[in-house]
């Protein structure tokens, strides 16, 4: 499915949307999407992959992560636990965006918006902490919303327990051509990772020379599309660990990989572990 534009409008009577997904409405379509407004996604537990921008990572036992505006993205929700739930918040107002940053009482948030400009992930006791909070907003009045959301936002600015996602300079207006030469890449990227990609396919698809894509795909993600298609592959490897007892060559290939040393290579080097290793620690509950 080709990534789009999604358009965020406010609850009624609220400068902000929220809603909460439960298991059955989680949302599992893996499209590509990107929206002025920043964001504030909640899951209460089960494993999932996060796809921001040119980032790629697994996530473990829920999630709290915390994204800047026109930041390219897959839904993070997941499907594995039934116990489980998913809030969505995203705010753009000029009250979030430029006045409330101006507030001697929220110089915190100021930095904090800065900050998810990167992506930010939340350790799991800063998401149990919030998790009430976020709870109450989807019941509450459009005032005690606007309060609570408040709260939530200082939380967030001033604890420590998190990690930036890092994810460059991958910010895109709607309006811009790049934006429309990342959706086609992220397209084909999704849709095809299992077969084998040659530059010569994506650089035609963004009708540009292989040298001219190159620069290209640096300039906006910092890295080479072969590392971030190995990456993204990688990943998708992780992910069926997670799911499946298949033997690893299985889900190697199923991945798009077609040799086992390189594989291992890779793997290594992006988790830090073999993936026969990976899959040990798996098998003994040591990572979940």
């Amino acid at each position: 499915m080709k990534p789009i534009f999604e358009r965020i409008e406010p609850n009624p009577g609220s400068s902000f949307f929220i809603e909460k997904f439960e298991h059955d409405d989680l949302c599992h379509t893996p499209y590509w999407h990107i929206h002025p407004e920043y964001e504030i996604v909640y899951i209460k537990n089960g494993n999932g992959v996060r796809c921001v921008g040119s980032h790629i990572s697994n996530y473990r036992d829920g999630e709290l992560i915390m994204l800047g505006p026109h930041m390219p993205h897959q839904p993070f929700g997941n499907k594995e636990f039934e116990d489980n739930i998913e809030i969505v918040i995203q705010f753009g107002s000029d009250f979030f965006t430029q006045q409330l940053p101006l507030l001697p009482e929220a110089s915190q948030i100021k930095t904090l918006l800065q900050k998810s400009k990167q992506g930010i992930t939340f350790s799991k006791a800063v998401k149990e902490k919030t998790a009430p909070m976020l709870n109450y907003m989807v019941i509450a009045s459009p005032l005690n919303k606007l309060l609570t959301l408040i709260k939530v936002l200082d939380i967030l600015a001033k604890t420590k327990e998190y990690e930036l996602l890092k994810v460059g300079n991958i910010a895109l207006e709607i309006s811009s051509p790049d934006y429309e030469r990342m959706n086609k890449i992220y397209e084909l990227v999704s849709e095809n990772y299992q077969r084998h990609i040659s530059l010569e396919e994506v650089s035609e698809l963004c009708q540009l020379s292989p040298p001219s894509f190159c620069r290209f795909f640096k300039k906006i993600t910092r890295k080479s599309f072969v590392q971030f298609l190995t990456e993204y592959r990688i990943v998708k490897v992780q992910e069926l660990m997670h799911q499946k007892r298949t033997g690893i060559s299985s889900l190697m290939y199923e991945c798009g990989f077609n040799e086992a040393s390189y594989f291992s290579r890779q793997f290594k080097k992006i988790t830090g572990k073999s993936p026969s290793a990976y899959r040990k620690l798996l098998e003994d509950n040591i990572i979940t």
